[in-house]
């Protein structure tokens, strides 16, 4: 190959991307006719390239094309996580009406839910009482104190019970005499009696609730009583009555009271 075709052939690609001047044009092609393994090498650079040379335009489509990509794998990503944390969310809401509440019939969850509540340890169930959407369980610890729990029907789990108030104390209640748990909100009120180990003469135990007196019979060591009713008002603390239905203690203004009694 002669010193006139290497110079050539350094000049065939400023030759096709016409980057050559008129003069050197001219030498070029006066080549090219007479030398036919330039004419073949100019053939070659013609020719595709394995990897052709991108145009702007096809940059740009390139970039256009992997944006969209992109963009979905992006979106993607956004629905995987939001429904990741909805799964979470979803999953600590039920977990936390699970754990916190305990069924009907398991009297050991139950004890243990109302530990948690009254803050007591080692609580035994010994009775309990369901009203609609109220249930009331009397406990005692290992001491033989006494305790009422009260428990609302939890709003997802329809078996389920949540410990939500009572009658406590670092010494339970008093034996010997009756006790009330009593709540009222707008739509009704609940209202809640018990007592262990009340007198013998003591029969009846009576309560007033919306000008209307309630009187009710003691049967057995262990008195355990739902009331709910329609409205707010609150019914009063309960009296003891003998078998006649007088109370036990005398001139006391929540006797008159439930019994309607003027002073």
């Amino acid at each position: 190959m002669s010193d006139r075709c290497h110079i050539i052939r350094d000049m065939l690609p400023l030759y096709l991307d016409g980057m050559l001047s008129e003069d050197s044009v001219g030498f070029v092609e006066e080549h090219l006719q007479g030398c036919g393994a330039c004419r073949e090498e100019l053939e070659k650079l013609k020719a595709p390239d394995d990897f052709p040379r991108e145009t702007p335009e096809r940059d740009a489509a390139a970039l256009k094309a992997m944006k969209r990509k992109w963009n979905r794998r992006v979106v993607l990503l956004g629905i995987l996580l939001a429904a990741a944390v909805l799964a979470a969310l979803a999953g600590s809401f039920f977990a936390h009406h699970w754990i916190g509440t305990a069924r009907e019939d398991d009297a050991e969850a139950l004890a243990k839910r109302a530990e948690s509540y009254l803050k007591t340890e080692s609580l035994h169930l010994e009775k309990t009482q369901r009203r609609g959407n109220y249930l009331a369980a009397l406990l005692t610890d290992a001491d033989g104190r006494w305790y009422m729990c009260e428990y609302d029907r939890d709003s997802v789990f329809a078996d389920r019970w949540r410990a939500n108030g009572g009658i406590s104390g670092s010494d339970g209640f008093t034996v010997g005499e009756m006790h009330d748990w009593l709540f009222g909100s707008p739509q009704e009120a609940v209202m809640i009696y018990c007592g262990v180990g009340l007198p013998e003469e003591a029969k009846w135990y009576a309560f007033r609730n919306d000008d209307i007196t309630y009187i009710c019979p003691i049967e057995g060591d262990v008195i355990l009583d739902v009331f709910v009713v329609s409205g707010g008002d609150m019914g009063t603390a309960s009296i003891l009555l003998d078998e006649e239905k007088e109370p036990l203690k005398k001139n006391s203004d929540l006797v008159d009271h439930v019994l309607q009694r003027e002073h």
